[in-house]
C-alpha cells in the first residue's frame, strides 16, 4: 500500500466498462479503490463547439455511467481549450534532486495548441458550450 492510500485517482480509461471495471479490481487488489477519474478526457470539441461536439458529449455520458457502475463517485475535467496544457516539463530538478514537474509560460509553445484561441474560449462562446453541455448530458 503507498503510504497508506486507501484511494486513488485515475485518468481517463476511455469508454469499454470492462475496462473502468478491470482497472478498479485491480486497485482492489492492492486495498485500494479508484474514488477519482481526470485528465485528458475528451472534450475539447464540446467546449470549442466543434463538430463532433453532441459524440463527445454522448462519451461524457457513458464514462459517467461506466463509472457508476465501478462505484467510481468523482469526476475532474477541465473546460479549458487545451486539457492537459499545465506542464512544460516533466524533468525539472528540485532541492535534493527530487524531479517535478513544472508549467513556465515562456516555455510554451502557442504554436502547439491545438485550436487558434489560445487560453480563453472566444467571448462568443463563454457560457454557450457549458449550457449546451448541461443540457444534452
Amino acid at each position: 500500500m503507498q503510504v497508506r492510500a486507501t484511494v486513488i485517482v485515475g485518468t481517463y480509461p476511455g469508454l469499454d466498462r470492462e475496462t473502468r471495471l478491470g482497472k478498479q479490481r485491480e486497485a482492489q487488489k492492492y486495498g485500494m479503490k479508484i474514488s477519482c477519474i481526470e485528465r485528458l478526457i475528451p472534450t475539447l470539441k464540446f467546449v470549442l463547439n466543434l463538430p463532433g461536439a453532441n459524440e463527445q458529449i454522448d462519451g461524457f455520458g457513458t464514462l459517467i455511467r461506466n463509472m457508476d457502475a465501478a462505484d467510481i463517485r468523482t469526476l475532474s475535467y477541465s473546460w479549458t481549450p487545451d486539457d492537459d496544457w499545465q506542464r512544460t516539463t516533466i524533468e525539472a530538478i528540485e532541492r535534493g534532486g527530487v524531479s517535478k514537474t513544472v508549467f513556465n509560460l515562456e516555455d510554451f509553445d502557442a504554436a502547439k495548441l491545438p485550436t487558434d484561441t489560445g487560453f480563453a474560449l472566444p467571448e462568443s462562446h463563454q457560457g454557450k458550450t457549458a449550457d449546451a453541455f448541461c443540457e444534452n448530458l
